[in-house]
């Protein structure tokens, strides 16, 4: 059970430093080629390519540099110091600026919006973790930033694949998810009709939502599978 007087950033904060000071591979962390890339036709497909791009919760800022091929601007954002600081040093592209941002302070994404105007965002693995409270002010962060012409895409995990891999860490196996448990971040899982009653239908609409592949994962040298996800777009209602 998670501590309640430990907040969201801490819990990610101390994640991303207890991985870096122990060399320990990051939480679905793979080549973006088989990460983003694989969600990259859904993207592309619903995003206007000529606005720039917010990566909410970017992490380390692997897939993030991906982006910067495709976004004349992007801004990978994470509520972590530790993980901004190895997305700059590790991650770094010319078309890519990495900050730190809560998305749960109102202040700052509106500040954001006022400083790039509409902007498409992309969110890849972040929802699945989010209590049902925060869930919310999380999607109407990302919304105030899409503004009217932005479109927000959301990669998460199938409902039920956190049953799969969580027991897994604790019969040895996936090690670089134990981390995320021993710092109490808790793995709830999402579905895309939970997202879809975030929402409030007379402002946005669901533009594609469809099954896809969070990564390719291997467990040994010769037995590899790719996480199930999901993948949905969403855009503001024209008037």
């Amino acid at each position: 059970m998670q501590d309640p007087s430990i907040s969201y950033g801490q819990r990610w904060e101390s994640y991303w430093s207890t991985v870096t000071r122990d060399n320990t591979r990051v939480v679905w962390d793979a080549p973006p080629k088989e990460g983003v890339g694989f969600d990259w036709p859904n993207i592309e497909a619903h995003t206007n390519l000529a606005l720039p791009m917010v990566h909410l919760g970017c992490g380390h800022g692997r897939q993030t540099a991906f982006l910067g091929y495709h976004f004349p601007r992007v801004i990978g954002v994470d509520v972590s110091p530790s993980a901004i600081e190895r997305a700059r040093a590790e991650n770094p592209h010319e078309r890519v600026e990495y900050r730190v941002l809560d998305a749960f302070d109102t202040d700052a994404i509106a500040a954001l919006h006022e400083e790039l105007g509409d902007t498409n965002i992309y969110v890849r693995g972040v929802m699945h973790q989010l209590a049902d409270d925060q869930q919310g002010p999380f999607v109407a962060a990302a919304l105030r930033l899409i503004g009217t012409t932005g479109t927000l895409s959301v990669l998460e995990l199938r409902r039920g694949a956190e049953q799969i891999f969580f027991p897994m860490v604790k019969l040895g196996l996936l090690p670089f998810l134990r981390p995320v448990l021993d710092n109490g971040i808790v793995p709830r899982g999402i579905t895309p009709q939970r997202l879809r009653d975030l929402l409030d239908d007379a402002q946005h609409e669901v533009i594609a939502s469809v099954p896809t592949v969070l990564m390719r994962m291997s467990l040994t040298k010769s037995m590899g599978f790719k996480v199930p996800a999901w993948h949905m777009a969403i855009r503001a209602r024209s008037s």
